[in-house]
């Protein structure tokens, strides 16, 4: 018995059973079109994760700045925000990390020659100095 949930069998599907006959079609119709025009089948909807999966990588991808906020909505069907959206977004204070995790708030210090001051509730990433 195996462990394997629905995404790894969308993913087996995709890789052992239909990726070779996709690209086999791909090529086909390539030399069909004109110059700059190729084919490629979009099979992001066999690679389909949960919501909460795919919020995960939305955040490491705008993190990282591999995407813009656009791209992303764009990919969920959204349109571009508006500059009302825009102005009650930033009031939505969000410090993130490449992974998602809120960054460490930096120690605070009392005074020059004393040791740095924690805040309560931040004991990772804090860094006396």
């Amino acid at each position: 018995m195996t462990y394997a949930n629905v995404e790894q069998r969308s993913l087996d599907f995709l890789t052992y059973a239909v990726s070779f006959w996709l690209k086999r079609i791909e090529d086909a119709f390539f030399p069909l079109l004109p110059e700059p025009q190729y084919v490629r089948f979009n099979t992001s909807a066999l690679l389909r994760t949960d919501a909460e999966t795919q919020a995960k990588v939305d955040v490491q991808l705008l993190a990282g700045k591999v995407k813009t906020p656009t791209e992303v909505r764009a990919e969920r069907d959204m349109p571009p925000m508006t500059d009302a959206q825009k102005a009650e977004a930033d009031l939505v204070p969000l410090t993130i990390t490449p992974t998602g995790a809120p960054k460490a708030l930096p120690a605070l210090k009392q005074n020059p020659g004393e040791p740095a001051v924690i805040p309560a509730g931040d004991q990772q990433g804090a860094v006396n100095g």
